[in-house]
């Protein structure tokens, strides 16, 4: 930096008089001697620029109500995103599908509205969907951990595992939950299991930070400054004790300079492309990644990233590429693409870097920084995406790369790669068998041999074509009552809600389910308050039914929000009644009036 300060006063002075340089060959030089005193700046990768950093990139923000940060990212076998860092999940059904991703604009000011499930006020820290992704379990900052149906949103159970927060859950199978916090302790729990207490597996000295499985192994990651191996059986253990503190139990410890953030398996043969099979993996403490070999508890490598703060996230994800050398015929043999061990990394500076496994020379490469609207200077995005980024997920959505980033102002953005270059065929519409332009299809129609392949069937153009369920009716279908209410209210449409309100009810429970977990009961109080003052006698019964599951709902939450608008309802109600008491009793003297008619008229035909 000295140098360059003295070159540009030494330009500065004498641009004036004399000329500092008397030829090119003279700055050339003056200049790559400048640049080797400079500290080392990013490696430039065009391939890896152009996919990554192009014009096509789109950037999709999720809304999140919350003001605290993001503690952590967890996305379900159905592409729902749930995030933790307040006193309710926000989860995303479809983000992807909302997304612009196709469209010219590269940062959408339009947010993506999240749902939310109430976990009693605790706040969360720790998130963790099961495999068939009906099932999830959240940790709070008082050591529970709430075991939630996604369809429902009902809390299935609660574990009292600790009285320290609780920041990593993960399922094992559809029974089994690894659970750990900063108490240090490793517990197992079981879902079948009747036990009050689960299996603990004690040897850390600080918090546990992340647990990641692998085959017969457990990892857990802690910021006491290891790494510690665990096998998932007790008995490979020597039936480890909850008052045990001894670290010999685990399976290997591998130590680093730091307290270690996260963790990552990848795979250590080309053929393993799933890293299933002999793995390595990669650990983040500080601002450096290790790459570690488990089997032989060998330390493989130590990649110093270009990182400024703490490594907070760490993910893999295998990404197929052309070749640059492939043929330019139409079509292309599997052979002509490679892959791509692509590992991410972000850390509190608010950096997003991509870097390379190789699993053969099992290496790890740092190859860029990918952008990110702050970056951007042409687009108008706000300021606080500077924060930090303290959670991260990758996955792959329609042969694009998707990174769910969530920051430490409580923002959650979709940063959506290009869809790769790909051959549309012409798709060639064959005229039904029967019609006009069957017969006159022409010479292009190749001549068949066998009479096997003539088609002879006559095919009668009814124009009735199947139609499609109706979001709110898929959930119907699929017993998610919750969400078919909301699918239905963000339709606006009165026909609709009052439709979906009496296929509940005459389902048992059915507004019970629905209602019980809602967020806000506010729009649905709203809705009754209107088709009472309307006077709609059709619908009486259904409103009726929902206002008394509502008051049922509000009594038991103690809330005194929507007080104003139980009063409205009241005298909707008051009014109604009034008004059925009149209209009895005018009928009451009209029938009155034409029995008296009609008996004086017997008499008189008596007479």
């Amino acid at each position: 930096m000295t140098t360059t300060a003295t070159l540009t006063t030494t330009t500065t002075n004498t641009s004036s008089t004399t000329t500092p340089f008397q030829s090119s060959q003279d700055l050339r030089t003056l200049v790559t001697s400048t640049r080797s005193l400079l500290p080392p700046s990013e490696d430039y990768h065009p391939r890896e620029e152009r996919y990554w950093n192009n014009d096509q990139t789109h950037y999709q923000p999720l809304q999140h109500t919350e003001t605290l940060g993001i503690q952590q990212l967890a996305l379900s076998p159905q592409r729902t995103l749930a995030a933790t860092g307040g006193p309710r999940i926000s989860f995303w059904t479809s983000p992807l599908d909302k997304s612009l991703h196709h469209t010219q604009q590269r940062f959408s000011s339009a947010q993506i509205k999240a749902k939310q499930i109430s976990t009693s006020g605790q706040l969360t820290t720790a998130v963790a969907f099961r495999h068939d992704g009906q099932l999830m379990a959240v940790g709070n900052l008082k050591g529970q951990v709430q075991i939630i149906q996604c369809a429902t949103r009902a809390v299935l159970t609660t574990w009292s595992c600790s009285t320290l927060p609780i920041r990593a859950v993960v399922w094992q199978d559809d029974q089994t939950v690894w659970v750990g916090g900063d108490d240090a302790r490793l517990s197992k729990w079981s879902l079948q299991s009747t036990k009050p207490t689960p299996i603990t597996y004690a040897g850390h000295g600080d918090g546990i930070t992340c647990i990641r499985l692998q085959d017969e192994y457990v990892v857990s990651v802690s910021a006491d400054h290891t790494v510690r191996l665990w096998m998932k059986s007790p008995e490979a253990n020597d039936e480890i004790q909850s008052n045990d503190i001894d670290t010999k139990e685990a399976l290997a410890v591998w130590r680093h300079a730091g307290p270690v953030q996260d963790i990552v398996w990848v795979p250590s043969s080309v053929q393993d492309t799933n890293a299933k099979s002999t793995a390595c993996c990669i650990t983040a403490s500080g601002t450096e990644l290790t790459v570690w070999n488990p089997n032989h508890v060998q330390l493989l490598q130590q990649v110093p990233t270009r990182h400024v703060k703490t490594i907070t996230a760490l993910c893999y994800i295998l990404r197929r590429r052309r070749k640059t050398n492939a043929s330019s015929s139409s079509k292309k043999n599997e052979e002509e693409d490679d892959f791509q061990h692509c590992v991410f990394t972000a850390a509190l500076d608010g950096a997003l870097r991509l870097h390379e496994w190789n699993p053969q020379t099992r290496q790890l490469v740092s190859l860029i920084r990918l952008s990110l609207p702050s970056q951007q200077p042409e687009t108008s995005t706000p300021s606080t995406m500077q924060r930090a980024i303290t959670a991260l997920t990758v996955f792959s959505h329609r042969g694009c790369i998707v990174l769910a980033c969530g920051f430490s102002h409580g923002q959650v953005l979709l940063r959506t790669t290009a869809p790769p270059p790909t051959v549309m065929k012409r798709r060639v519409q064959e005229p039904p068998a029967g019609t006009y332009a069957y017969f006159m299809r022409g010479p292009r129609v190749p001549l068949t041999t066998t009479t096997d392949d003539l088609d002879t069937t006559v095919v009668a153009a009814t124009g009735n074509k199947k139609r499609k369920y109706k979001s709110y009716d898929l959930c119907l279908k699929q017993f998610r009552y919750a969400d078919a209410l909301d699918e239905a209210l963000a339709t606006r449409n009165a026909q609709t809600v009052l439709n979906v309100l009496e296929a509940l009810g005459q389902r048992p429970n059915g507004l019970d389910t629905a209602l019980s977990n809602a967020s806000t009961l506010e729009p649905l109080i709203s809705f009754c308050l209107s088709f009472l003052r309307k006077q709609h006698t059709q619908h009486q019964h259904a409103t009726t039914c929902v206002l008394g599951v509502l008051n049922e709902c509000w009594r038991r939450r103690a809330n005194n929000e929507a007080d104003e608008l139980w009063w409205k309802i009241r005298q909707a109600v008051q009014q109604e009644v009034q008004t059925q008491t009149c209209l009895l009793r005018t009928l009451g003297q009209i029938d009155g009036l034409l029995g008296t008619r009609a008996l004086e008229g017997n008499q008189t035909d008596d007479d």
